[in-house]
């Protein structure tokens, strides 16, 4: 039987069903060449390798159990994208972020843990930790684009709880099955290159999809994205005559332009905004 730590508790397929991207039951994301060569060597029991038209695919031996079968627990990319900021609508994400926020109660004081959607997300001493040290690149992104700093923190926070999920959606972005959201600020790419032709900030406009990906991966750049961002999103809302209150703002950056207040807003907007005080202090 396969060890434990290696058994899969979600699998991501591309629209053509076909198996790219693997979670471990140890929080580990990897692609199907590495899940390839770990079969290859040994170290993962319970599947096999078919090859069809020089390419190998991974499946489950005949006799695995349900809890060890692909099928059982595979989610497309397009799914996942639409699922993951609001797990608990899709029992396969759910597992995987209920799996990660035990994981963090059991290494992490509950009262230092930051809990979105009733699932702990991350430490709070963790985030403060990830973004004091880029405190003076938060405040002059947000003075350079006319916005709050305090906002621009809280979404960061926000953002960076999320990660531990989310992050798996870098994955869909880097094996390329999705234009998806990226790094600390998860911008998604298709934004961050409308930000680029509106001149928020001054990169190549023909920039390629490789470069983008590594320059949104990039803490101070992802920053300055974020930054850029929320003031689009208040221009656009003072334009349209509708409401620029952080509780929407910060709504807009995760929901769409139109969006009115959500739970999640909010919280930015009141609690999370608690912790930014600390970041900025």
């Amino acid at each position: 039987m396969m060890p434990k730590k290696n058994r899969f508790i979600l699998v991501i397929t591309d629209s053509l069903g076909v198996n790219r991207a693997f979670i471990t039951c140890d929080l580990r994301h990897i692609t199907l060449e590495d899940a390839i060569l770990l079969v290859e060597n040994g170290t993962l029991g319970g599947y096999r390798l078919i090859k069809k038209r020089d390419r190998i695919f991974l499946r489950s031996k005949v006799d695995s159990s349900s809890t060890n079968n692909l099928e059982e627990i595979s989610i497309s990319a397009r799914k996942l994208s639409q699922k993951i900021k609001e797990p608990n609508t899709s029992p396969k994400v759910s597992l995987y972020a209920v799996t990660y926020g035990k994981y963090l109660e059991l290494k992490s004081d509950r009262s230092d843990l930051i809990y979105l959607d009733g699932i702990a997300r991350i430490a709070k001493s963790t985030v403060i930790n990830r973004l004091r040290p880029l405190k003076e690149e938060i405040i002059s992104a947000a003075n350079k684009q006319n916005i709050e700093p305090m906002v621009l923190t809280g979404i960061l926070i926000d953002e960076i709880a999320r990660m531990g999920p989310d992050d798996l959606l870098d994955i869909i972005g880097k094996i390329g099955l999705r234009d998806t959201t990226v790094g600390l600020a998860q911008i998604k790419m298709s934004t961050a290159r409308d930000l680029i032709k509106k001149n928020y900030l001054l990169f190549d406009k023909n920039i390629s999809n490789e470069k983008l990906f590594v320059l949104l991966n990039n803490d101070l750049i992802a920053i300055q994205f974020a930054a850029a961002y929320l003031s689009f999103i208040y221009k656009y809302r003072a334009m349209k005559n509708r409401g620029t209150t952080p509780p929407e703002i910060c709504s807009c950056y995760s929901s769409g332009l139109a969006a009115s207040i959500s739970s999640r807003g909010r919280q930015i907007a009141d609690d999370l905004a608690r912790i930014a005080s600390e970041v900025l202090k």
